[in-house]
């Protein structure tokens, strides 16, 4: 899947609002089998009804290989650069998947985290093509707007071996530009009151005894 070439200038000039996460360093996200998202080595829950904003420079594409459960390759692209071609890459002795990724932040707890999500799933696949279909359709409508504020959900479906398999959604709640992710991001300051001095104690005047004259 590649970029038009419009696009592809577009996402060369973005701004870096929400930087580029390196997936080697950064904290994942995940969902679980049973349909919920966590995140990070200690697997934290993801309140369902946080929001997350998807950074659009970031959405990429690429290959993995997994050897006994371990990761044995992984060459992931940018949409916006020269797209890796499963020709290229060195043999392994087993398959190489495609997966896709994108980054996100929170908008709304987890104290803003950044995380990198990754999946090569096929439910992640076409939860991944609809995302950059949306965002496609905004840029190519020459919508300003074209940042899209997620809810991370997943729907499921009954597969006749394996019971109930989940699939990753991603539920657009909202559009903005990039400046006004800037306007999110930025807490209002709260404005100092001036406090008045306290006013220094009144010292009472000593009380003046009349001497008695002596008759």
């Amino acid at each position: 899947m590649t970029l038009p070439a419009e696009v592809n200038a577009l996402a060369k000039g973005m701004a870096s609002a929400l930087g580029e996460l390196a997936t080697s360093d950064a904290t994942h996200l995940k969902m679980e089998k049973t349909g919920g998202w966590i995140f990070g080595a200690d697997e934290i829950d993801i309140d369902p009804n946080t929001t997350w904003v998807v950074h659009p420079g970031s959405l990429r594409r690429g290959f993995i290989c997994w050897i006994d459960s371990q990761i044995a390759g992984e060459e992931m692209a940018l949409l916006s650069a020269v797209p890796i071609m499963l020709s290229d890459l060195p043999e392994t002795g087993h398959k190489w998947d495609t997966q896709i990724g994108f980054d996100v932040r929170c908008m709304s707890d987890h104290d803003g985290i950044a995380l990198a999500y990754s999946a090569s799933s096929k439910g992640a696949q076409r939860a991944f093509k609809t995302l950059v279909a949306a965002i496609l359709g905004r840029i190519n409508a020459k919508e300003e707007a074209y940042w899209p504020i997620v809810t991370l959900e997943s729907e499921s479906y009954k597969h006749k071996t394996y019971g109930k398999i989940y699939n990753p959604k991603f539920v657009i709640d909202e559009w903005v530009t990039e400046a006004e992710l800037s306007e999110l991001d930025t807490e209002p300051e709260e404005e100092e009151k001036e406090v008045a001095p306290e006013p220094e104690p009144v010292k009472a005047e000593p009380v003046k005894r009349r001497r008695r004259r002596q008759a």
